[in-house]
C-alpha cells in the first residue's frame, strides 16, 4: 500500500473537511483499491465539483472546496502536479472547468490557465 507523504494527505484531509462527501469518497476508494490513489481521488473530485457547479445550495461547498486547493498551492511540487493534472485537467474534460474558473482564487486561476 502506497503511503501519502505530508502535503499530499493534508490536501486529502482539508478537501474531506471542505466537503464531507469526501470522507465517503475515500473510505470508497480504500475498500476498492486498498489504498487511496491521489490522482484519482482529485479526478473523482473534479467530476463531483462538475455535477455540482450548477446546484444551488453549494455555493459555500464549492467556495470551501476551492480554498482548499487554494491553500495547498504553497510551493509543493508534487501537490502543484497533483491538482492540475487530477483536478483541473479532469475539470476540464468535463466542460465544467470555465464555468467555476471565476470563483478560484489567484494561484488556483493562475494554474487553470495553464492547463
Amino acid at each position: 500500500m502506497q503511503s501519502l507523504q505530508l502535503p499530499e494527505r493534508l490536501l486529502l484531509e482539508a478537501l474531506a473537511r471542505a466537503d464531507p462527501t469526501f470522507a465517503g469518497m475515500k473510505a470508497e476508494r480504500l475498500e476498492v483499491d486498498g489504498q487511496v490513489l491521489e490522482y484519482v481521488y482529485l479526478g473523482d473530485l473534479a467530476h463531483h465539483v462538475a455535477l455540482m457547479r450548477d446546484a444551488p445550495d453549494a455555493s459555500e461547498t464549492l467556495d470551501r472546496i476551492f480554498a482548499a486547493l487554494e491553500d495547498a498551492l504553497d510551493g509543493d511540487e508534487h501537490v502543484t502536479n497533483l491538482i492540475c493534472v487530477g483536478f483541473l485537467e479532469m475539470l476540464k474534460a468535463t466542460g465544467a472547468l470555465e464555468q467555476v474558473r471565476g470563483r478560484f482564487g489567484p494561484k488556483l486561476g493562475f494554474w487553470a490557465d495553464t492547463v
